[in-house]
């Protein structure tokens, strides 16, 4: 009963401490967004447009359909922002980059397992976690004075993607170039430079399209005025800390050196074609590691804003050496879409079973069992394990569509595979996909 009231107490002087805070940022201090940073962002951004619209309209890369909305709003304001506070504030808000929200009494209660949780979980990265905390540029409304430093919810959902990745290094290697493909503003990018100093850090290199792209370089400038930034536009700045790249300037990155390349939620919001287009470069440039944390095991009832089926179908010359469904922090903010968190280490022997699949348990042994069999050359393993999967779970994975699209064609199981695919694409048809204006408000 004691420790009832004492943690309200605690929330309670929390939340009057947020009350005191709010009043002091809002009213006699003010913190100072610069209007310089803005010019810098804007004109990189209009010399990158303007190069990619006077492209032949078929040498363009292909269209992300889910994003086009997004970035028709983006083009129309990035030329009228007036300072970086209204660039900010409008990028972590009205566009899809994550899901932050205002701070209300049910979000601080839920602080205190947040940091319980990644404390357990991350018993060796303390001292990385402790020089964790939010941006004071940040949307004011989200932020919170929690135990000493300021939070917000979406703060520890990328606090535990970055603990994650750092966690999966061993002791005697620390990653010095680290290459993130669609980083939105740069909320992850900003932890690894923040915690630079715990690592061999040279350089993070951003790749996204140039509308992203501008509220990244806003967002980054802004908070770290001593870092070395570059824009690429024709070959990579050596001495630079952050690089902000293009996805039209790919190419200039062939040579670089990376010790690992991040995605985190937007994978699943690419079509196949612009997965594959990622990939090629993935396998074509010299990198060690990746780290994708996107949908997987989605119910095919419930596809929200997957594009694609499966993601990310790394070639033979990529080995999965962690996988985890469902992190406990992001499934606690997002319970409602499955999340499937992937480690993937070039040239290195993984383990392999291709034994016959007698039953799936749960979600992870779903995720498990997938990994080792998408591969096989045995359509009949693969048939195999879409029964038993649809048998055993009690919904069907969007990643059996994907399975079944590799069997298609062939002369045993092609027919049965095809007829049951139908069967479950006129599902997905039928579902009632989120209205996306709705749920992120894009409106302007």
């Amino acid at each position: 009963m004691f420790q009832f009231f004492s943690r309200k107490i605690f929330i309670l002087v929390c939340l009057l401490e947020h009350v005191l805070r709010n009043g002091i940022v809002n009213g006699v201090f003010t913190r100072k967004f610069s209007n310089e940073i803005i010019k810098i962002a804007r004109n990189n951004y209009i010399i990158i447009s303007q190069e990619n619209h006077q492209r032949p309209k078929h040498s363009r890369i292909m269209d992300l359909e889910i994003w086009s909305p997004f970035f028709d709003r983006m083009e129309k304001l990035i030329p009228i922002f007036k300072n970086t506070k209204e660039a900010i504030d409008y990028c972590q808000t009205k566009i899809m980059f994550d899901h932050r929200s205002i701070i209300q009494p049910t979000v601080v209660r839920m602080f205190i397992h947040y940091e319980r949780i990644l404390k357990k979980e991350f018993r060796g990265n303390l001292r990385d976690f402790s020089s964790l905390f939010e941006s004071d540029y940040s949307w004011n409304k989200s932020l919170f004075k929690f135990e000493g430093k300021v939070v917000s919810g979406i703060f520890y959902w990328h606090a535990y993607l970055y603990l994650s990745i750092i966690s999966k290094f061993q002791r005697h290697y620390k990653p010095s170039t680290i290459c993130e493909i669609g980083g939105g503003y740069g909320a992850l990018a900003r932890f690894f430079i923040l915690n630079k100093k715990n690592f061999d850090f040279k350089r993070y290199v951003l790749i996204d399209h140039e509308s992203s792209l501008f509220f990244a370089e806003t967002f980054l400038r802004q908070n770290f005025s001593s870092v070395k930034f570059s824009y690429l536009c024709e070959k990579v700045d050596q001495n630079a800390e952050v690089i902000f790249c293009p996805f039209s300037k790919l190419h200039h990155l062939k040579d670089l050196k990376i010790d690992i390349i991040i995605n985190t939620g937007s994978f699943q919001e690419m079509p196949p074609d612009w997965i594959s287009f990622y990939l090629n470069w993935v396998d074509d440039v010299d990198a060690s590691y990746l780290y994708s944390c996107n949908y997987f095991g989605q119910s095919i009832d419930n596809l929200g804003e997957s594009q694609n089926f499966f993601c990310p179908e790394m070639s033979a010359n990529w080995s999965l050496t962690y996988s985890r469904q469902n992190p406990t922090i992001l499934w606690m903010q997002t319970q409602n879409r499955d999340f499937g968190e992937f480690f993937f280490e070039r040239n290195h022997v993984g383990t392999k079973n291709n034994k016959n699949v007698k039953t799936i348990k749960c979600n992870q042994d779903f995720m498990d069992r997938f990994f080792k069999i998408m591969n096989t050359e045995d359509t009949k393993l693969i048939w195999d394990f879409v029964q038993i999967t649809i048998r055993d779970l009690n919904y069907v994975p969007k990643e059996i569509l994907f399975l079944l699209e590799k069997i298609s064609s062939c002369p045993n199981f092609g027919k049965e595979a095809i007829k049951l695919q139908t069967q479950l694409l006129l599902q997905v048809s039928k579902t009632k996909y989120a209205d996306l204006e709705e749920i992120f408000g894009v409106d302007c």
